[in-house]
């Protein structure tokens, strides 16, 4: 089977990439995803919470948490990203339409000037944290916008898992406008620190054409060095869990999630 390959770029969810997430993430259970997390913060926040979600990406969580009662500010970087979040906003019904905000700006300095009940951070967002420096910036800006007693919520790679299961070249196939399409991930470890470099190449069978590649540079973390560096942010972790089944993170946990309250 031949495939059309596209050119490599450095820029991560640009216009081509963006113009395909939804499609290529559509089986993601984000309804079950946001009552997962609203069940883990449940007991901490009031009814009718105010959340930040950070790296909203194009708003799927942040729409179901409204539908769930909450008021949600979407943060993301990607512009493109947050003009599919805004559009999918100006479908809903005005009441759900208005208990949500999305604006672009960065994890690492963007600056509402208030305080949100909690901030949640999903899909390994954090992960894209590839040194302390930006760690510590992102977590300055979460504790930034928590009163105290706050929550902090957010979804990581388990370094665990990474470690027992090295990254390996993984395809994935889904359709858009009728078109077939492969994403190949290919990895690039640096165990060294932490990190994988993961180019996405898109292809397709008819030759048409398909969005640029991208690399992304991910971080994986162990639960203890996460700890020390929510303790410096001025954050108490309350526990760890595996992602969707709360059971205690595992080898085999590839994603794991931090519940945390600001001091």
């Amino acid at each position: 089977m031949l495939f059309t390959r596209c050119w490599r770029s450095t820029v991560t969810f640009g216009p081509g990439y963006a113009g395909i997430y939804d499609a290529l993430y559509h089986q993601k259970d984000y309804a079950a995803e946001s009552a997962f997390v609203l069940a883990q913060l449940e007991s901490h926040i009031p009814a009718g919470a105010s959340l930040m979600d950070l790296g909203c990406g194009t708003g799927l969580h942040a729409v179901e948490m409204a539908r769930m009662g909450k008021t949600v500010t979407g943060i993301d970087r990607s512009a493109d990203m947050i003009a599919r979040a805004k559009t999918r906003r100006s479908l809903l019904p005005p009441d759900l339409a208005a208990r949500l905000v999305f604006k672009v700006g960065d994890m690492c300095s963007a600056n509402e000037h208030r305080n949100f009940d909690a901030v949640v951070s999903l899909f390994h967002v954090i992960c894209y944290m590839v040194d302390d420096v930006m760690l510590g910036a992102a977590l300055t800006t979460v504790r930034r916008h928590l009163r105290p007693g706050g929550m902090f919520l957010f979804d990581f790679w388990y370094a665990d898992a990474i470690l027992s299961d090295p990254p390996q070249v993984r395809e994935r196939a889904f359709d858009i406008s009728g078109r077939h399409v492969i994403r190949t991930a290919t990895p690039r470890w640096e165990p060294e620190r932490s990190v994988v470099h993961v180019t996405y190449d898109m292809a397709t069978e008819d030759g048409g054409e398909v969005p640029p590649s991208e690399t992304h540079s991910v971080r994986y973390f162990t639960s203890n060095e996460l700890t020390g560096h929510m303790i410096r942010a001025g954050f108490s972790v309350l526990r760890f869990g595996e992602w969707l089944t709360d059971a205690m993170p595992t080898q085999k946990s590839f994603g794991v999630y931090c519940l945390a309250r600001a001091t």
